[in-house]
């Protein structure tokens, strides 16, 4: 998995710390990478920002294979930006390779004064985010301006990344031990706020704290743990690949030698098959929400139920998702009103694992018949892709 190192370093806070504290939250898909019906030049616009970051990443020693495109990718009613072949493709060729100078990270990064701010006790993300956000900063003049010019924005990241969730959202969903845990996360990211404004009074970068904040989301949703260099890097187009089950996942990566990344095909591809990657084949939905934000609703592992819940929460979760999960699904989908609410992909997610968590309970209300997936799946009723966003 590419972002195991997440899940471990997770373990080991929670020992650190004694409280239970999330893992980095890891979500994000170029932009906020819904295509709403009628949206005008949505194609044109994906296609031309995907070559320029092509042109550059090529221009620069990488080597993108011609027989990729990015494009808009059916998923579950709703569209969402993918990686798909343009021709068949076959077992080990090659898909992309990046030297290590365009990779994104710490070692890369050359600001004034970054080395004086400290890392937490539960991760060392702030110097690299304030570098993101001083990068970015820079605009059509950075070196990474084609690739950071794809990532979400913060009003992106404020409506999906559970890692933002309010404190409102936070208080309704109390009774799931993932509410505490974004709590905590919570406030540990205030302390890096105040270590960054004495820094930033200092230096005057011009930069603020939602610039920093914008960063961290940024690096938490994309990063990769690389083995044999042993660091945490953004990983331009590679990080653009969707996941999917064990048994559909399609692609390999490896940084070999510690100076290249590249990216494989491990399974025969045919001309329109989208690339995946895997991320966490061992994850329940609760790991999921910790590690990127996302509720699977075919997940085959499930998540520990609890049987005592309060009416209240039950009827507060029942307005939320339609009566009934479709056939395989471990929680029903929300309704769309949902979707339309403050934060309402987090909100979802929020609702599913809830439900899925208190199926016993929710599994003895009057029975309504269950949606089939296909009718479950209209224009509206959206789900969790694997970095976050909806589709």
């Amino acid at each position: 998995s590419s972002k195991s190192y997440h899940l471990t370093k997770y373990a080991h806070t929670m020992k650190g710390l004694a409280v239970a504290v999330a893992v980095l939250l890891l979500l994000a898909q170029g932009r906020l990478a819904i295509k709403w019906r009628g949206e005008a030049n949505a194609t044109d616009a994906v296609h031309g920002e995907w070559d320029a970051l092509t042109k550059w990443l090529t221009s620069n020693g990488a080597t993108v294979s011609d027989k990729l495109q990015e494009s808009w990718t059916r998923h579950s009613g709703a569209t969402i930006r993918g990686v798909v072949t343009r021709e068949d493709m076959q077992p080990g060729e090659v898909i992309l390779s990046i030297p290590k100078d365009l990779w994104f990270d710490e070692s890369n990064m050359d600001f004034a004064g970054l080395h004086e701010l400290q890392k937490n006790d539960s991760s060392d993300d702030l110097p690299v985010s304030v570098a993101l956000a001083l990068e970015a900063k820079k605009g059509s003049t950075s070196k990474w301006a084609a690739y950071i010019s794809l990532l979400p924005s913060l009003q992106d990241f404020e409506s999906f990344y559970v890692r933002f969730a309010s404190a409102e959202l936070l208080h309704r969903f109390a009774p799931l031990e993932l509410a505490a845990e974004v709590g905590a996360l919570q406030t540990l990211d205030e302390w890096d706020r105040k270590q960054f404004e004495d820094w930033n009074a200092k230096h005057q970068h011009g930069i603020e704290w939602d610039d920093v904040r914008l960063g961290m989301a940024r690096w938490r949703t994309r990063n990769y743990y690389l083995p044999h260099t042993q660091a945490r890097v953004l990983m331009p187009i590679s990080d653009m690949l969707n996941t999917a089950p064990k048994e559909e996942l399609n692609t390999l990566w490896d940084d070999v030698g510690g100076d290249l990344f590249e990216v494989k095909a491990n399974a025969s591809l045919s001309r329109g098959s989208e690339l995946y990657e895997s991320y966490c084949q061992d994850c329940k939905n609760d790991g999921l929400m910790h590690g990127w934000g996302i509720y699977f609703e075919r997940n085959p592992l499930k998540v520990s139920h609890k049987e005592e819940v309060t009416p209240a929460f039950m009827r507060s979760i029942s307005e939320l998702l339609e009566p009934r999960p479709a056939e395989g699904m471990l929680a029903p989908r929300c309704k769309s009103s949902t979707l339309r609410e403050t934060q309402g992909p987090i909100l979802c997610a929020l609702a599913r694992l809830a439900w899925e968590t208190y199926a016993p309970a929710f599994l003895q209300l009057p029975a309504h018949t269950a949606l089939r997936a296909e009718d479950a799946a209209e224009e509206g009723m959206l789900q969790f892709n694997i970095r976050g966003m909806v589709y």
